[in-house]
């Protein structure tokens, strides 16, 4: 059973460290949703590959483009993330 306290804590908690609406952050993942098997950009090599990439395995697992959207960063790490 979820926590409200510890719910509205983490809420509180993320405020302004990610650029996310609240509809993109309530926006459930589907129940068979995978982290993507594909490498991660960091910003060195094609960044339009790495999207097309990203959004080919996404649309396997659903066809929410809010859920693409918010997930889009968890393939990014370094200064792409930033």
């Amino acid at each position: 059973m979820p926590n409200p306290l510890l719910n509205k804590m983490m809420k509180a908690n993320l405020e302004g460290f990610h650029p996310f609406t609240p509809g993109i952050m309530k926006t459930q993942l589907p129940r068979k949703w995978k982290w993507p098997s594909m490498e991660k950009y960091g910003g060195t090599s094609n960044s339009k590959a790495h999207v097309k990439a990203y959004i080919t395995q996404a649309n396997l697992l659903s066809e929410n483009m809010v859920v693409h959207c918010g997930l889009f960063s968890t393939t990014l790490l370094g200064i792409a993330l930033e």
